[in-house]
């Protein structure tokens, strides 16, 4: 690989990071508000500074698994709910990003549950997307 290959490969791959952490920062975010919940509530409980919630939500701050854990724990969400939601997030602003890695999100059931929720959403375009 030479050195621009290997800047672009970068460059892309920086971006599905951001578009994902920004996804699952905002889902977290939609959670906590339709829970009627604060930053500094959401924090105490999952142990960590109401900053550091706020950074998460922003998409400014990767999430560890174990936190990501906690924090659906104590909002009740299970995790597959919430990866659905990440991805449907995502998809709005990165369809094709978000296609390349749908079968991370769904299982081969779920994928066809996903598509069938996505077009009654009028959010893709079969021939384009799915092959």
């Amino acid at each position: 690989m030479n050195v621009n290959t290997v800047k672009i490969y970068e460059g892309k791959l920086n971006n599905s990071r951001t578009t994902f952490t920004e996804a699952v920062g905002k889902e977290i975010h939609k959670l906590r508000k339709e829970r009627s919940m604060t930053g500094k509530e959401l924090a105490i409980l999952v142990n960590v500074s109401q900053q550091q919630i706020s950074r998460y939500e922003c998409g400014v701050c990767n999430l560890t698994v174990d936190t990501l854990i906690i924090i659906l724990n104590v909002l009740n969400v299970p995790l597959t709910d919430f990866f659905n939601q990440v991805f449907l997030r995502a998809f709005e602003t990165e369809k094709k990003l978000c296609v390349k890695y749908h079968n991370v999100f769904t299982s081969v059931n779920q994928s066809e549950a996903l598509k069938k929720q996505l077009e009654t959403f009028g959010r893709y375009n079969q021939s384009n997307l799915w092959g």
